[in-house]
């Protein structure tokens, strides 16, 4: 009981810490865990600095450390500048995305190569003139698309790994092996945008949703002292590491002091055999990969071992029936199984609502969607909007805007008030008190 109680202040210290930014994160949780595990990875993506998948805090530290001067030096990454990030496997795009942060960067991560259109919108409109190419790009990439991104007039390109490099090219990895290991990470402040996610807007038109340093900071500031967990537990995180969501779904675990463990999230088998092989109490996913498993589990107990389930996305009813029952045949042995789904409301407000349902033998508990305090929620009139009913949101978690539709960002915000969808759209929001 004494050590969970000293775990738990020691959460609660971190997410209370003003010098907590995400530009010193690594910094401030290897000062809180040390030498425990923080990330399992797919693969070790700088192979000859750090050879093993798992990393503690003080390695993750480490590795961002050396990546942020590599990425001052090699790519010459200006503060404000943005860089692409192509790397599918997600252990690797946040520690990536930790050290661009770091180096003074704002992040553009896609888990693809971006076709046509979309890749000329990201460098004219995003303003984008670096990319730093992952190796899970290069395995997974069709034959050319690299030699696409290298010839690109005006866009500077940087392979992490050694073995991916062109005639004269530095990689990454090369870099980092000259670096002195010491960084002072900028100074940011709490509204500074550190991440660009890009999503179809209702006409169809691609945008460029701004995060803020605050915005993926809030939900770890919030729920990290408040999960039920203990610090080493592991947790399987299988979100697309692409979206402020995701991003802010990472931190918050890792605040938490949870083992993170990266995995594919598009094979259930796959993810089921390691369930049943290292019984993590915690599972991060979207909706849909929780149906997905939930269906692939349905005639055994292989989620049995998980406690805690985190929906990035609302679970509909039939999903959550089977995630109940999943649920409920853990229960057989006395325990509870919580299932805390999270709404990000178009990616304007990573995290910012939340339902909590609470299993034993029989449900015992399900809330509505509730705003996470302090942000607050309201349903608009009909008329205000073309005559459909939309919804505005305000809060420390809430996007600036879109990076490349000024226009439509001021008209959004409304006396404190944003509006995802402005000028035209609707957001629902079922079975949530306002």
């Amino acid at each position: 009981m004494r050590e969970t109680m000293r775990g738990y202040s020691r959460r609660a210290r971190l997410a209370a810490s003003r010098r907590l930014s995400m530009s010193n994160l690594f910094e401030m949780l290897a000062m809180a865990y040390d030498q425990a595990t923080a990330l399992e990875l797919t693969h070790p993506f700088l192979p000859t600095l750090l050879p093993r998948r798992e990393l503690s805090f003080a390695q993750a530290l480490q590795l961002t450390n050396l990546a942020a001067e590599a990425l001052i030096r090699g790519l010459d990454l200006r503060k404000g500048q943005r860089v692409l990030l192509l790397a599918p496997e997600a252990g690797e795009t946040l520690l990536l995305t930790a050290a661009m942060i770091k180096a003074g960067g704002i992040a553009v991560p896609l888990t693809g190569f971006p076709e046509g259109e979309v890749l000329d919108l990201l460098l004219r409109e995003g303003g984008i003139q670096k990319a730093l190419l992952g190796s899970g790009f290069f395995r997974q990439a069709a034959p050319g698309k690299a030699d696409l991104l290298r010839g690109r007039e005006g866009l500077r390109t940087m392979p992490v790994n050694r073995a991916d490099t062109g005639p004269g090219e530095l990689s990454l990895e090369e870099a980092c092996g000259e670096s002195s290991g010491f960084f002072l990470p900028y100074t940011l402040k709490p509204a500074s945008v550190v991440l660009l996610s890009l999503r179809e807007k209702t006409n169809g038109n691609p945008l460029l949703v701004m995060a803020t340093s605050r915005a993926l900071l809030f939900p770890a500031r919030f729920w990290g002292p408040l999960l039920p967990v203990k610090a080493g537990e592991r947790c399987l995180f299988l979100l697309p590491p692409d979206t402020p969501s995701s991003h802010a779904a990472a931190v918050l675990a890792l605040c938490a002091g949870l083992r993170l463990e990266t995995l594919r999230y598009d094979d259930p088998g796959v993810i089921l055999s390691q369930v049943k092989a290292k019984s993590p109490g915690v599972l991060m996913a979207t909706a849909r990969q929780l149906l997905l498993l939930a269906k692939e589990a349905s005639a055994s107990s292989s989620l049995a071992p998980v406690r805690l389930w985190i929906s990035v996305g609302k679970l509909e009813e039939a999903s959550f029936d089977l995630v109940r029952e999943c649920a409920v045949r853990r229960s057989r042995n006395g325990e509870q199984v919580l299932l805390l789904e999270f709404l990000s409301i178009n990616e304007a407000a990573p995290l910012a609502l939340f339902r909590l349902s609470l299993f034993g033998r029989k449900p015992l508990l399900r809330t509505p969607f509730l705003p996470v305090p302090p942000h607050r929620v309201k349903r608009c009139p009909r008329g205000l909007e073309g005559g459909r009913e939309v919804a505005a949101i305000r809060g420390p978690a809430v996007t600036p805007g879109w990076w490349n539709d000024l226009e439509a960002s001021l008209r959004a915000w409304r006396e404190g008030w944003f509006y995802p969808d402005a000028p035209s759209g609707q957001v629902s929001l079922p079975g949530m008190e306002t």
